[in-house]
């Protein structure tokens, strides 16, 4: 016989975790880094993307960076054939972009 008393608080603990999530994608051209809804990205929630450039030569991907979003740097260069990350963190109700 299972005691659920005791296997209900660890969902109480997973549910104070931030949700890590990883995306990876191609692309072959700069694509628009966004959310449809970032009001509905939760306080916390961090993204990871991989980005790869399969477009046979370098180009700079844009950054986000205004309304609602932050970043210190205006774009990253995705060199051809390698992936490249870019972090994203809702912090204070902005997205931080971490490249």
């Amino acid at each position: 016989i299972r005691d659920l008393r005791m296997s209900r608080g660890l969902g109480d603990v997973d549910k104070r975790q931030p949700y890590n999530l990883r995306f990876k994608y191609t692309s072959k051209s700069p694509q628009a880094i966004n959310f449809a809804d970032i009001a509905s990205v939760p306080e916390m929630q961090e993204f990871y993307l991989s980005i790869l450039n399969s477009s046979g030569s370098d180009f700079d991907q844009p950054v986000p960076n205004g309304s609602g979003w932050q970043s210190e740097e205006s774009s990253v260069t995705l060199p051809n054939g390698k992936p490249t990350g870019v972090s994203l963190k809702k912090e204070h109700g902005i997205i931080v972009v971490r490249v």
